[in-house]
């Protein structure tokens, strides 16, 4: 399956090997990168995290805000809601806009001159652009892949184990 929309995630991978050992491995790699498992039975669990999507150099699986792994019928599912690009997004467009006010602030108070705050002004308008391209083009594929890639893993790790 393919992401749904761009907040949404929903994968299901087959399993030649045992389900359960894949689950448990895709289990333990989210717990690995510090999410909270809120419910837990025989063959599902949702996951959670606090930390979210900051930085490029961070894990990408962070972009998941809260997540569902389950097995069934030698497949292992996921569906996730993105919500660590979600907060990610919002940040890259505030952050410029807090930055140009207090930089606005700052030059009309020092200069006294009303024609400053539009150069600090125009200094914005990429970054209206620039933004919400960033998160669309760049960290969301950049998480997709991870979760992809997580599961894809699980399960092959655990046909060449059997």
């Amino acid at each position: 399956m393919k992401p749904t929309n761009r907040k949404q995630y929903e994968k299901k991978v087959g399993i030649s090997g045992n389900a359960q050992a894949a689950y448990e491995l895709a289990k333990s790699i989210f717990m690995q990168n510090g999410f909270l498992v809120k419910s837990l039975d025989a063959k599902s669990a949702e996951v959670t995290s606090r930390i979210g999507l900051l930085q490029k150099n961070q894990n990408p699986i962070h972009g998941v805000s809260r997540g569902e792994l389950s097995y069934r019928d030698n497949h292992l599912s996921l569906s996730a809601e993105l919500g660590g690009l979600k907060r990610l997004q919002r940040f890259l467009v505030w952050f410029p806009v807090g930055l140009m006010a207090v930089l606005c602030l700052i030059f009309v108070l020092l200069f006294r001159n009303w024609q400053v705050v539009w150069i600090a002004g125009l200094n914005l308008l990429p970054w209206l652009i620039i933004s919400p391209l960033v998160n669309r083009y760049w960290f969301h594929p950049r998480t997709v892949r991870a979760l992809d890639t997580l599961l894809e893993n699980a399960a092959r790790n655990v046909d060449v184990r059997n």
